[in-house]
């Protein structure tokens, strides 16, 4: 039996107001219609789900059947738990798309009423006319010419996140942006903004604050920021800090802290718990890896699942300055190193030293580029089985049996202990790092040739951790 009239005057005068939220009013909309009957109510969220109507739309003794909600989330992308009681479910729908739960919307044996049916209808025909609208729109905000917009959410909230020196954030349940993202930034900035906003909207008004464009593109149901409110954000975000300031020092000491958190946090997301030697090697070979076979295995595994991460996240790529090529430039140029240490545990633990490029080369390029930052992972090393790792390594690199009874130690396997941002700025910097035990140069051996090696620096981790050279870190879980 359908219920008052008065309900459905009541979702008609609920749902104008939705449409003056969610419409655009330079398009015709047309209001809603309430459903007369749970019948008719069913049949039309099946039809806006895009499923066909089953031959029974309700079950015994009338009652709407749960899949009628399970579509209807499925349709509209919606963060629900599909597996919740039916009038549970319904009730996260409707929150989903931003509309209140009235009790009146459910009765008992978790029956949605007549009521409650049309509420979900309208909210549902409203978000499809909303998309639609957004869709024939199909252009985001205006953002300034020099901004390079992020290319997806996880860039736009490490750059969000890395901007003002914030911890960096990753992307929550279900790749949505987390609001401390937002809230973390209205601190950072001293934004005279109310952080206990929503989410969507604490976001539109950081843009408004920040005088970049905010349009409908920028959001949508389930208090979702889009790709192009992020970018929003991010444009205002580093026009505040990083153009609105000239091209002194300072901006460039906030750049190199910004990229030095992103390349360090992207790094560490492709970076497995555990690096087993043959694994490793295995899965190098299967990818025709130029550098798969050499018996330094750590250094090129770590280069070999880093640099596609950085260049995916970020863009950039390798660059060659003089006769050397370092691994990654972005603003900055940066080289990929590991060092492997027995038993280490933490990153207080971290001790020797770790070889960088030759100190011609190094020199070069701070003299060119200004600077230079090396991306280090140490790790705990294991020997445990070399001797039948390093028989397997040379039937699989097609080398000869060894005959020596002490063969070579090979690295069996590595696991992540911390990834440092290490960065010398002009060459004063290097040089005071040579006259303190920070950096040393040493001699590498002739080439196969016999031709003399250049010389090399190499890096004391403990006391470049003391001179303040990290500028990012990344602890791996022990």
């Amino acid at each position: 039996m359908e219920e008052a009239v008065t309900s459905s005057e009541r979702i008609l005068y609920w749902h104008t107001t939705v449409e003056k939220q969610f419409y655009d009013p330079l398009m015709e909309t047309s209001s809603f219609l309430p459903a007369k009957s749970k019948l008719e109510a069913v049949a039309r969220l099946y039809a806006a789900a895009q499923a066909p109507a089953p031959p029974k739309p309700l079950g015994p003794g009338s009652k709407e059947k749960k899949s009628v909600l399970t579509k209807t989330a499925k349709r509209l992308s919606l963060d629900v738990d599909e597996s919740a009681p039916k009038d549970v479910l319904a009730r996260q729908i409707l929150e989903a798309l931003d509309q209140a739960w009235d009790h009146s919307f459910s009765s008992t044996g978790q029956t949605i009423t007549l009521r409650g049916l049309n509420a979900i209808l309208a909210a549902t025909e409203a978000e499809l006319q909303r998309r639609a609208v957004r869709e024939m729109r199909g252009v985001g905000p205006t953002l300034p010419d020099w901004f390079a917009p992020a290319r997806d959410k996880l860039e736009a909230v490490r750059r969000i996140s890395s901007i003002t020196g914030g911890r960096p954030q990753d992307l929550g349940p279900g790749s949505k942006e987390r609001k401390s993202v937002l809230t973390d930034l209205v601190d950072n900035l001293g934004l005279p903004l109310d952080s206990r906003l929503t989410k969507t909207k604490l976001a539109g008004a950081i843009a408004t604050a920040l005088d970049m464009p905010w349009n409908d593109s920028c959001w949508s149901s389930g208090q979702t920021v889009t790709l192009d409110g992020l970018n929003a954000v991010l444009a205002g975000a580093e026009q505040r800090v990083l153009h609105g300031h000239g091209h002194s020092s300072g901006v460039k000491q906030i750049r190199l802290l910004q990229e030095a958190q992103l390349l360090v946090t992207a790094l560490a997301a492709s970076c497995p718990p555990h690096w087993d030697g043959r694994t490793c090697i295995q899965e190098m070979l299967k990818s025709e890896y130029g550098q798969a076979k050499q018996t330094e295995w750590v250094g090129f595994y770590f280069e070999f699942v880093g640099l596609p991460a950085l260049i995916n996240a970020y863009g950039g790529g390798p660059v060659r300055i003089g006769a050397t090529k370092f691994d990654y430039a972005r603003n900055f140029v940066w080289d990929l190193k590991t060092h492997g240490q027995e038993r280490l545990t933490s990153p207080e633990g971290l001790s020797g030293r770790t070889p960088l490029n030759d100190r011609e080369s190094i020199l070069q390029c701070v003299d060119e580029r200004g600077l230079i930052g090396f991306l280090i992972l140490s790790g705990a090393s294991s020997f445990s089985g070399c001797a039948e790792f390093d028989a397997w390594h040379r039937r699989m690199r097609g080398a000869s049996e060894s005959k020596s009874p002490h063969p070579r130690r090979l690295k069996v396997s590595l696991h992540p202990v911390t990834l440092q941002a290490y960065v010398f700025q002009g060459t004063d910097e290097i040089e005071q790092a040579l006259a303190d035990g920070v950096l040393k140069i040493f001699n590498q051996g002739r080439q196969q040739s016999g031709k003399p090696r250049k010389p090399k620096l190499d890096l004391a981790l403990h006391k470049a951790q003391e001179a303040g050279k990290v500028l990012a870190q990344h602890d791996f879980a022990a």
